[in-house]
């Protein structure tokens, strides 16, 4: 059975968790949460214990542990992860994964109007959802949101697979069926 990775990616709010996971159900898909398995896979409880670790170190101990989860699993796996990290000394680190591109089918890149983002965030921060406290400035979210894509992008170049913008300006069930159109389509080529 060949194995068959999809990225997941979009900015904070944007809801690719909600759907990520709406979809792997829909088709009895593994879903991963990068967040979650990195921690499992750091031995740590909580995303603020992440930090005490270097990045090169973070992104070794999670590329080991997609691997691994990859060669176990009999189903393909939808990663709910991010092309972009951004800092809070407000720099940007580009998560590129070549050791994972052989499984990689597409880049689901999550989309949605910077005040739909900015009204979810706001919400989120008002009732501690967040980890840390996220811009709400539409413009701030829109440049955000561009610089995603524009990671996403290369990294599909980069890895030869394709590259799909999924939007989310309306309903959940619009962009999980959307999804699920787009990734039938990939699957079965």
């Amino acid at each position: 059975m060949t194995k068959e990775l999809y990225f997941v990616v979009g900015i904070n709010g944007v809801g690719k968790s909600e759907i990520s996971k709406e979809v792997s159900s829909k088709l009895d898909w593994l879903y991963i949460s990068s967040s979650d398995l990195l921690k499992a896979a750091a031995g740590v409880k909580s995303s603020r214990e992440l930090e005490n670790f270097d990045q090169n170190q973070l992104n070794q101990i999670f590329v080991c542990a997609l691997l691994v989860t990859l060669e176990e699993s009999k189903n393909p796996i939808i990663l709910d992860t991010h092309s972009v990290i951004f800092l809070e000394d407000g720099s940007q680190d580009f998560t590129e994964n070549p050791e994972l591109y052989q499984y990689a089918r597409a880049i689901l890149d999550i989309q949605a109007d910077p005040q739909i983002i900015s009204e979810r965030i706001y919400t989120d921060n008002e009732t501690g959802k967040r980890i840390r406290l996220l811009s709400v400035d539409p413009i701030d979210i829109k440049e955000r949101q561009s610089t995603s894509s524009w990671a996403a992008s290369n990294m599909a170049q980069h890895g030869n697979f394709k590259h799909v913008i999924i939007e989310n300006n309306k309903s959940l069930e619009e962009a999980v069926e959307k999804m699920c159109q787009e990734i039938k389509i990939i699957h079965n080529e």
